[in-house]
């Protein structure tokens, strides 16, 4: 699918509608394109679509601390080879709570 401008264009994620009713797109390899893709990626566990059970990241919820960033980050671009990847990881109120956080730049 193209747009006015002849650009290769994809849904955006998450699946919204602009201002003016339509379906919103994002231009193919820009930051905003390659981020939905991370978005939907670290959104699923791996196994989860059993057409495709290497779609996905290993999950972390129920794992012990510390969450295994550099497991994800190779699932991650594994499945999104235009993506480049920085991940920090914190704890913000408990040592058992968890965030990592991921960078994305393409």
């Amino acid at each position: 699918m193209l747009n006015t401008n002849d650009e290769q264009v994809h849904f955006a994620f998450p699946f919204a509608r602009g201002d003016d009713g339509k379906v919103a797109v994002v231009v193919q390899d820009t930051l905003e394109h390659v981020t939905s893709q991370v978005g939907v990626v670290v959104s699923y566990p791996a196994g989860y679509r059993p057409e495709k059970p290497s779609f996905g990241i290993p999950w972390p919820f129920g794992k012990d601390a510390p969450v295994d960033g550099d497991a994800i980050q190779t699932a991650v671009q594994q499945q999104v080879p235009a993506a480049t990847l920085e991940w920090t990881e914190y704890a913000p109120v408990t040592v058992g709570s968890r965030i990592l956080e991921i960078d994305v730049e393409a």
